[in-house]
């Protein structure tokens, strides 16, 4: 019986426009019985933009599925890689599906709304009278 981990890592700093970003993956494939494998993991993103405000994500997720092969080669290896690929590119897909309507189901409504009277004293108001003391 044997063990592999596998760590993925991905961080990014954008300070210049205010997010930072980081995508964490770990893997275990264990060797459980003749010809049985089983492939576990998670992956974790976080996410920060700090412009006029705080926002964070953070996601966990975990993953495992059991393989079965005859032998340990390479058609095995392309099974695990296989089912890490699946499993990140199904969270990838998800996270650009909750981000395509993010701004107008979640940000939005979190706005404040200027009452309508606000707009009102900017249009009548004539700067060609002010004086300066």
């Amino acid at each position: 019986m044997w063990k592999i981990y596998l760590l993925l890592s991905a961080h990014n700093l954008n300070l210049k426009n205010l997010w930072t970003g980081e995508w964490l993956s770990h893997w275990n494939v264990e060797k459980i019985g003749d010809d049985k494998y089983n492939v576990s993991g998670s992956i974790k993103i976080n996410t920060y933009y700090y412009e006029e405000g705080n926002i964070q994500f953070n996601l966990d997720k975990e993953f495992n599925t059991n393989l079965t092969s005859d032998e340990e080669n390479e058609t095995l290896a392309k099974d695990i890689i296989d089912f890490i690929k699946e499993s990140e590119n199904a969270i990838q897909l998800s996270l650009d599906k909750l981000f395509e309507n993010l701004s107008d189901q979640y940000i939005k409504p979190l706005r404040r709304k200027l009452p309508s009277k606000m707009f009102i004293y900017f249009k009548t108001l004539n700067f060609f009278n002010i004086y300066y003391f």
